[in-house]
């Protein structure tokens, strides 16, 4: 089965630096781009969150 045009729009708007967010402890601020050297650091708290109410069967996709 593929993606709903809901749920690709989600997935995209993820990073490598969310996902460490998410599954670290401690970690207040990153760099946006992980595997760069340059510098520009960002507040976890500004990552964007992925919707995972848009895998539920009821989610009615209003896709931009």
């Amino acid at each position: 089965t593929a993606f709903t045009a809901c749920q690709l729009e989600e997935i995209r708007k993820t990073s490598l630096a969310k996902v460490i967010c998410s599954n670290s402890d401690h970690i207040a601020a990153i760099p946006r781009h992980v595997l760069s050297l340059l510098k520009g650091f960002v507040s976890c708290d500004q990552l964007p969150d992925v919707n995972l109410e848009v895998w539920k069967s009821s989610f009615v996709c209003k896709a931009k």
